[in-house]
């Protein structure tokens, strides 16, 4: 390990630029001195965050969002779910909960983190469980298309195991929250 790295990071970085900007992301370029001495040039997403929230009505059910994702060109089960802007999380779930299934709480509980394809990308999504949601209108940004669903837990649950959900930040945020429910 390179002695001017700090504590447990084996790589250095010498420079770092973004090349590209857009309102969602910047793509950024880092020159690297590796744990091998080698000197590379690491290319990837540079993101705010991210935030995750699945949310349970009173009755014990999952409200999805079923929505077009232009990337994969398909239809995605996934959970209200959107950039980190702010530095307070918790006022970015709620947010995500209003504008996306028109969803507010009372009871929003941190359940945990994941990075988000860290091979490429410094995303990390922070997951919240929301209790006792009541719906009312939602407010998509533009660039979403989407419908609400409500569904039993068990069949979310079972959707997330088979691959049907094939959001993957969706899919682990379902799973993480699964022993809080």
């Amino acid at each position: 390990m390179d002695e001017s790295s700090p504590a447990g990071i084996p790589w250095r970085t010498l420079n770092s630029k973004t090349i590209y900007q857009n309102p969602w992301y910047d793509l950024r370029q880092d020159s690297v001195s590796t744990h091998t001495g080698d000197e590379i040039t690491y290319t990837y997403i540079d993101y705010p965050g991210a935030v995750a929230v699945v949310p349970i009505t009173p009755d014990g059910n999952i409200v999805l969002i079923r929505q077009y994702r232009h990337t994969v060109k398909d239809w995605c089960w996934e959970i209200p779910m959107g950039r980190r802007d702010e530095d307070d999380i918790e006022a970015a779930a709620r947010r995500e909960l209003l504008e996306e299934i028109g969803g507010e709480t009372q009871v929003l509980s941190y359940i945990n983190f994941f990075y988000a394809h860290n091979g490429i990308t410094n995303t990390r999504c922070d997951v919240y469980l929301a209790r006792d949601v009541a719906l009312g209108r939602s407010s998509p940004e533009s660039t979403e298309l989407i419908e609400i669903v409500i569904k039993p837990k068990d069949e979310v649950l079972k959707m997330a195991y088979q691959g049907e959900i094939t959001d993957g930040m969706s899919a682990l945020a379902i799973m993480l929250s699964k022993p809080f429910w």
